[in-house]
């Protein structure tokens, strides 16, 4: 890091603005997990305990997985791997390592692990968000060149390549910002409004389902992404965030079967689904700098079909069950 990007000088000990944001979003986000826990209705006092252990677990596992899929960079400098300073860190190695604190302390305090999820789901969110706008701190998070005489707030220069550079960081706080409110507002109706019909988990469907089509979708675009060690052309948070939408529409598609059975309706979406993935997969593989616009415009109108044809599914989902529920309350009061 260049030192326009040092927040505090101790001489030989500095903090970038970074690492400083950073601090602060990990901060903020502890918070707003407690608070969600006590509006489920948990101690408070657990959720510190739950963000106390995960904080340096996802440091630590976000460090580790970063430095496994650039190990050809640390070749001979294994001592660097645990080295702040050097920087570099893979959010999806802190979601594992969160997931896997969260698993353990619902498996310790046997609370519903579902719930533990929906809670973490808003604080994750606003994390991401503050962290990828802290992104433009550190130089990097930048996609491809762009050549333009006019300064944008989705553009960053790029010391290494003395070029402009797409702000890959800025979109992708953006969606974090979105994805945080969606998730607020879900949390808000389930459990302080008690919609019926929304069920435990809603929350964390709509994080991994926003968040793993929108990061599939951005990923593509970043230059500095993490690509796997035996398939070099395929980066792994791509993987990782289609994993996670296509889980999520898989939960979706069965709860809406098993509340509705199969009908034609039903088959055409999942087909659609289906279909705007395969689109979406194919545009990623034929890439090409002729087509490139073009192509990355018919991937995100794929992935947004598939937002809005899970959500749709979802949102018949809860009706249904908001209707069983009102006709169940209903017929006691009719044998009376």
């Amino acid at each position: 890091m260049t030192d326009h990007f040092v927040f505090l000088d101790f001489g030989s000990f500095e903090i970038y603005w970074f690492g400083f944001l950073v601090g602060c979003a990990v901060f903020i986000a502890s918070l707003i997990y407690c608070r969600m826990r006590r509006m489920q209705g948990e101690d408070a006092s657990e959720a510190l305990v739950t963000a106390i252990l995960a904080i340096p677990s996802a440091f630590v596992l976000a460090r580790l997985s970063y430095c496994w899929f650039r190990k050809a960079s640390f070749y001979g400098r294994a001592s660097e791997y645990f080295s702040l300073t050097y920087g570099g860190y893979a959010l999806h190695g802190a979601i594992a390592a969160i997931l896997i604190v969260l698993l353990i302390r619902s498996r310790m305090s046997k609370k519903s692990i579902i719930k533990m999820l929906d809670a973490a789901a808003p604080a994750l969110s606003v994390a991401v968000a503050i962290g990828r706008f802290a992104g433009r701190t550190s130089g990097e998070e930048g996609g491809y060149e762009i050549n333009t005489a006019y300064e944008l707030p989705f553009l960053m220069w790029s010391e290494a390549d003395q070029a402009k550079l797409l702000w890959v960081g800025f979109f992708e706080g953006i969606f974090a910002v979105i994805i945080a409110a969606v998730t607020f507002v879900l949390f808000y109706q389930k459990y302080r409004l008690h919609r019926a019909g929304l069920r435990e988990g809603c929350v964390t469907l709509a994080f991994m389902l926003t968040y793993g089509l929108s990061q599939a979708f951005l990923e593509s675009l970043r230059g500095d992404s993490l690509f796997m060690i035996t398939l070099g052309f395929v980066r792994i948070d791509q993987i990782i965030a289609i994993v996670m939408a296509v889980a999520a529409i898989v939960v979706i598609i069965v709860e809406n079967y098993r509340l509705k059975g199969l009908s034609l309706g039903s088959v055409m979406r999942w087909l659609i689904c289906a279909s705007a993935l395969t689109v979406a997969v194919i545009c990623e593989f034929t890439l090409n700098t002729t087509y490139m616009v073009l192509i990355y415009a018919c991937m995100f109108l794929e992935l947004t079909v598939m937002w809005i044809v899970a959500a749709r599914i979802y949102h018949e989902s809860v009706r249904i069950r908001a209707r069983e529920n009102t006709d169940s309350k209903s017929r006691p009061a009719m044998q009376a």
